[in-house]
């Protein structure tokens, strides 16, 4: 009898991941408050550090030609600023670090409350928020360090392009093309260790360098399947996108007929209604998308860690199985 041939457990994590979130539509809010911080989307991260170094050349290149974005608007604010009583300036800013930091606090909560809720058997919204409560003081170090090494990464890559703007020539491109080569896969690398640890942390209650040290280990053992499952998660994650915006156009008509009829009638009252009504129902519409597909994507992670750590080992790279033809 012809032994039995590991199979790929892509569309089967897939779905499941699917499934769960659909059933367990409470963990969106969790969701959304941890899509603050971390959205769970491993190439995302590569494509928010492109988009971070695009920014970097540009603010480079207004400096060179003496027009720094948003210099002038920045001076016109500290003079507004600086013209406030200190008391309610020194109030509004206590109130504005206040709100970042219960939103910080909120985001790594709901990063160990969504761990806890994605696992295979349902939990209560109240069970959930206590893992993430009781597992903050270690995904808090996570976050810091994934965001230091994040925007490190970025620096260093920006160093060789902010020198082919200013010098140009074929060995800046060069230099700049193989720095960009190395620094993608790190940053891939590097949120995917932190997903695994996050993860790790939540289910064992590790401290941080154990969480990271499991995380290196599971990551040395899987390596194609952590970059085939990120990859195939962005692409689901962006073809929701593009259905998510679809879905608003084609809604957004029977609105743009409303408001002609609003301005038509020249009712002020009733134009103003209804634009409060979209701009609420838009923000509402974002927040349950963010929330859902960040839901999406954790549970595609604490699927795959399940499976990476399951006792029985299995090939769940489909490159590696194309490989040695199996």
């Amino acid at each position: 009898m012809a032994k039995k041939l590991p199979t790929s457990v892509y569309r089967t994590l897939f779905v499941d991941a699917w499934r769960l979130t659909i059933e367990r539509k409470a963990l969106w809010v969790f969701g959304l408050f941890a899509a603050v911080l971390s959205t769970g989307g491993v190439c995302e991260m590569a494509a928010k550090g492109f988009r971070n170094l695009v920014v970097i050349r540009d603010v480079y290149l207004d400096i060179l030609r003496g027009t720094f974005t948003g210099a002038e608007v920045f001076g016109q604010l500290v003079k507004h600023v600086t013209a406030f009583d200190p008391n309610r300036l020194t109030g509004a800013a206590t109130l504005v670090i206040f709100i970042g930091i219960v939103i910080i606090i909120a985001s790594i909560v709901s990063q160990g409350a969504l761990i806890a809720g994605c696992g295979p058997k349902p939990i209560s919204d109240r069970n959930a928020y206590l893992h993430g409560n009781h597992t903050f003081w270690h995904l808090l170090p996570l976050n810091v360090l994934h965001k230091f090494i994040h925007a490190l990464l970025t620096l260093i890559a920006a160093v060789p392009l902010l020198l082919l703007i200013q010098t140009g020539g074929a060995t800046g491109i060069f230099v700049s093309l193989i720095t960009f080569l190395i620094i993608l896969p790190l940053t891939i690398i590097v949120a995917t260790l932190f997903i695994l640890a996050s993860i790790h942390s939540v289910r064992t209650g590790d401290h941080t360098f154990d969480s990271i040290h499991h995380a290196v280990n599971l990551f040395r053992s899987h390596a194609l399947a952590t970059f085939e499952t990120g990859a195939i998660l962005f692409a689901a994650v962006l073809a929701a996108i593009v259905g998510f915006l679809a879905t608003i156009m084609i809604f957004s008509l029977p609105f743009a007929v409303l408001a002609t009829v609003a301005l038509v009638s020249k009712s002020v009252f009733f134009f103003t209604v209804l634009n409060i009504l979209g701009v609420i129902a838009l923000f509402f519409l974002l927040a349950v998308f963010a929330g859902a597909t960040t839901t999406f994507q954790y549970a595609v992670w604490v699927r795959f860690y399940e499976h990476a750590v399951a006792p029985r080992k299995k090939i769940i790279s489909k490159l590696h199985r194309i490989w040695i033809g199996k």
